[in-house]
Parts: C-alpha cells; sequence; structure tokens
C-alpha cells in the first residue's frame, strides 16, 4: 500500500490531495484508501475547515465527568467500611443514603470498585444452595413467632465461657434478646425470657430446637417450659429434628454475631457483654438487611399487644372433647383404666376426643400427646 508507515494525517493529506486529481474518480479513491464515501466527506469537511492540523486524531474523553466520586465521597466510602469491615457495598450504600440522603452516591457497583481497589473486600468461600424445605410454619407479621436458642460457648482471653442465649423475632429479624447464661438450665432461661417478655410483649409462637430446656423426650416432646408457654397463651414450636433449616433466619444471625462480636474474644466476660450489646444495637438500628428491602429490623418491629401479666391459666378445649387432670404421679384416668404420661404434666388438663372408632385422642393444648386404643395408651 502506498501509505505503509505513514500517519494517519499524512494519509489523510495525501487522499485530499489526490482528490485534486480529476483523473481519478472520488469514489475508486475511497476505495484505494479502504474508506467509505461518507468517510471520505468527512476528511474534506475537517480539511476545508481546520487545514491539515485537522486532519488529526480527535480525542474522544470527556472534558469533565460529571459521575466521578469526588475525593471527599471517596473518604466518606473508605472510613464506613472500615468501620464495618465485614459489610457489603450494598448495606454500606444504604448506610451512607440514610445518613446523607443530600449526597448523590455512585452505584452500588462503583461502590464495590471502590472496596476492591482500596483492599477492603474479601473472597467469599462457595456456598452451594440446598433444596429448600417447608418451613414450620409461615409468618407474615411481628409477634407471630419468636425464635430462640443458644449460640454456642466460646472462651474470652481471661477463660471466662460465653454463650448467649438470643431471642429474635422472625418476621422483622428484631433481636429481642441476646445475653450470657450461666447454664442451660430453665431457670436461668426463664429468667432472660420474663425480661423479654415484660419489655416485648408475648408471641403467638415460640420456635425453638428439642433441645433442652425447650423439649424433652417426654410426651408431646413437652418440657418445663413448653408447659409454662402454653399456660402463658404461648404455642411451643419445635423442627424437625435434624432440620436446622426451619430455623435459617436464626441460625444466620447466629453466624453475623459470631462474627462481628465474637472474633476474635473480648478480653473479659465485662468487656465481651459490651461488645454482645453493642453488635445487638447495630444490628436491630443500623445494619439493613437485604430480606427486609434495605431496611433495618428496627424499621420493621413493633411490640406484641399481647401485654405480660405473668398470669398462667389451663388450656381450653373445644365441642368434642372430654377434660381430664393429671395427678401428681402423672398419671390421668379413662374410663376404668390409668395410664402414665409424665411428671411434667402434673395437676395439667388434658383434653381427650375420639378421633376414630374407639380410639380416642389425647392433647394437651394443641399438643397431641397419643391415643388410647383397646385400654393401651401410644405416644404420637
Amino acid at each position: 500500500m502506498p501509505w505503509k508507515g505513514e500517519t494517519l494525517e499524512s494519509i489523510r493529506y495525501n487522499f485530499i490531495l489526490a482528490t485534486q486529481n480529476d483523473r481519478v474518480t472520488f469514489s475508486d479513491l475511497c476505495k484505494a484508501y479502504g474508506i467509505s464515501r461518507k468517510t471520505g466527506y468527512k476528511w474534506l469537511l475537517r480539511f476545508s475547515e481546520g487545514g491539515r492540523e485537522a486532519l488529526t486524531d480527535v480525542v474522544r474523553a470527556p472534558f469533565s465527568r460529571p459521575r466521578d466520586v469526588s475525593q471527599k465521597n471517596r473518604n466518606s466510602i473508605i472510613d464506613i467500611a472500615y468501620s464495618y469491615p465485614r459489610w457489603g457495598a450494598i448495606k454500606l450504600k444504604r448506610i451512607l443514603e440514610n445518613e446523607h440522603p443530600d449526597i448523590d452516591w455512585p452505584s452500588v457497583t462503583t461502590f464495590g470498585n471502590i472496596l476492591k481497589k482500596e483492599g477492603l473486600t474479601k473472597r467469599r468461600r462457595i456456598r452451594y444452595k440446598m433444596a429448600k424445605t417447608t418451613p414450620v410454619q409461615d409468618v407474615s407479621e411481628c409477634n407471630g413467632t419468636w425464635c430462640a436458642d443458644f449460640k454456642g460457648w466460646w472462651v474470652t482471653n481471661d477463660r471466662k465461657i460465653c454463650e448467649p442465649f438470643t431471642v429474635t423475632d422472625l418476621h422483622s429479624r428484631f433481636i429481642l434478646g441476646c445475653e450470657l447464661v450461666k447454664n442451660r438450665k430453665f431457670q436461668s432461661v426463664w429468667k432472660i425470657l420474663e425480661g423479654i417478655f415484660y419489655e416485648f410483649g408475648m408471641p403467638d409462637r415460640f420456635r425453638t430446637d428439642n433441645g433442652s430446656p425447650y423439649a424433652s423426650n417426654a410426651v408431646g416432646r413437652l418440657s418445663r417450659m413448653a408447659v409454662k408457654l402454653i399456660r402463658l397463651g404461648v404455642t411451643p414450636e419445635w423442627i424437625t429434628p435434624g432440620k436446622p433449616q426451619e430455623n435459617g433466619i436464626h441460625e444466620r444471625m447466629h453466624r453475623t454475631l459470631k462474627l462481628e462480636a465474637a472474633t476474635p474474644p473480648s478480653n473479659t466476660r465485662g468487656e465481651q457483654i459490651e461488645v454482645l450489646n453493642n453488635f445487638r444495637d447495630v444490628f436491630n438500628f443500623k445494619r439493613p438487611h437485604e430480606a427486609l428491602d434495605l431496611n433495618t429490623p428496627s424499621d420493621i418491629y413493633v411490640p406484641s399487644k399481647k401485654l405480660w401479666t405473668g398470669e398462667e391459666s389451663d388450656p381450653t378445649y373445644g365441642e368434642g372433647y372430654e377434660e381430664r387432670r393429671v395427678d401428681s404421679k402423672g398419671s390421668f384416668r379413662w374410663r376404668g383404666s390409668s395410664f402414665f404420661l409424665t411428671e411434667i404434666l402434673q395437676k395439667e388438663k388434658l383434653g381427650i376426643k375420639e378421633s376414630a372408632a374407639n380410639i380416642f385422642e389425647v392433647s394437651y393444648s394443641t399438643v397431641v400427646l397419643g391415643h388410647i386404643k383397646d385400654k393401651k395408651f401410644v405416644r404420637a
């Protein structure tokens, strides 16, 4: 080619000179230079307006970038990332939008790029999706179901064991309680629960796993705590054994608690309590939750209308039930026969109804304990 090794400017200038040769048509000339007629006319127009200098390439970069992040805003993004190092770009963006609504913050992608450039992101381990399971019961409002569990223990730097007992509202994810317990016995846990009931009211259902003190090996999985909840008008709800995903929202909160409040452990038990209290405040009132449309749990949660009075009462049974009272030994009588249930139900009122021909269903509140058939009691 005649222009090999030349600059673009010189090639275009030679093209302009060649157009002055009447022996070559404009179309043939454009074809020889490997350009379209439109491009050829563009070069002619540029030359006529600005001479040879106008044949150089025009810089296409914009003179200004209105969406560029100012250094001040960039510093704010970096500062908030250092304050909450385990939060992602989505949550950090919402925090800054809440704190400074007058500023036009960049997109989540730009947030992520800034964090990545500053080395403030960590690559997450891939978690493969598991098949979904049907929840114990769907929840559509606050205080419909509360979830409770022990976090699991760890040791502070002064060798003190710390194990939080936690309670959350399933609908709003609001942490109702997060306190260290001396042990897992009923008395220790119930003392914490009474304080939560007094502050937030009572739920309709109380979901736990099948461990002590929530459940037992007695009929109907009943424990002292379960019986007390029922007498207070709260239905105990146990997940299927071996199915912790049925309490997955609460377990996910525990994972966040471990990362943000127990890694690393505090120096003393007293310091650990302060860290847990701060974690609860941040989780409830500041941390945006993607499952809540980036609202915080406090934006959603409202206390229960069922106020705590501490008054207990026997469960009531509907039409078709006959009632029997369990004696002090844990047994009850039915049509001339005595059947042992559990000492946990001493003095409690049962409901018995015929579920099929000569088969009678025995319940304590909504908990089915078993059936009587041919003068034998069979556990459910």
